[in-house]
């Protein structure tokens, strides 16, 4: 087994152990309904396990950051298009920044913020 086959491995078993559940909610399709003027979405939502933490306050910047903004560690691709649902709150996604070794994808670190 490589070193990046280990390390995903080793971030699944701790993201499954210590994560949260959360719902990450994509929108599939939009389509304007001339018979109401307004944009149709459809979504698909999905269950997995998420590592939830703050920023430090040294790691605010305003305009980019701001001091309620939580980060997001999680194995499962995101898209700053998706909103993620965590304990009866929205969150819209900010962000996304690939966690890499040996170009393989450990893990995606995402800003959220709630709506």
């Amino acid at each position: 087994m490589s070193f990046s086959s280990n390390m995903i491995s080793v971030a699944n078993d701790l993201i499954g152990k210590y994560g949260d559940t959360i719902e990450i909610v994509t929108i599939v399709q939009s389509v304007y309904n001339p018979n109401t003027g307004e944009t149709d979405k459809t979504n698909t939502s999905i269950i997995t396990k998420g590592y939830i933490s703050s920023y430090k306050t040294s790691q605010v910047i305003p305009n980019l950051i701001e001091s309620d903004d939580l980060k997001l560690l999680i194995t499962q691709k995101v898209t700053i298009a998706d909103k993620k649902d965590y304990n009866g709150n929205t969150y819209s996604i900010i962000n996304v920044a690939k966690v890499t070794t040996q170009d393989n994808t450990i893990t995606y670190e995402a800003q959220i913020r709630n709506l």
